[in-house]
């Protein structure tokens, strides 16, 4: 939803006010609508499921990538996107670059599906 404050929402606040975008392209994760992990986990202890298990999207994506999804979505030029380091970023703490995971046994004992992130870009960028 608009202004929920979410990474995709934050970045198409950004580009609406006309703003640039600092994307990471080395920073790898598995983003993932929440409701989706809360719908994954029910049926995860509906099930009796116990142990180790990735609970995440399938799609890996880098937050650069991302921004490039979006802004096209948007009708925004690439040029409002500055493709950066996460080491540039000058964080606190330093962070891994890759974090995303397998979900293999979430998918094979538990059947879930996940909404597209590429659904989430349209849905994102037609809510602003």
């Amino acid at each position: 939803k608009k202004g929920d404050g979410s990474l995709l929402d934050e970045m198409a606040g950004i580009f609406a006010s006309g703003g640039v975008v600092k994307a990471a392209y080395d920073q790898i994760f598995c983003p993932t609508l929440l409701s989706d992990v809360v719908n994954a986990v029910a049926s995860l202890q509906a099930k009796g499921i116990t142990g180790i298990v990735n609970v995440c999207s399938p799609e890996s994506w880098s937050r650069y990538d991302m921004a490039l999804a979006l802004a096209k979505a948007m009708g925004i030029e690439s040029n409002k996107i500055h493709k950066v380091s996460v080491d540039e970023i000058g964080l606190k703490t330093r962070r891994p670059k890759n974090t995303s995971m397998i979900p293999k046994r979430l998918f094979a004992e538990n059947g879930v599906i996940f909404k597209s992130i590429s659904e989430c870009i349209e849905q994102t960028a037609n809510n602003w």
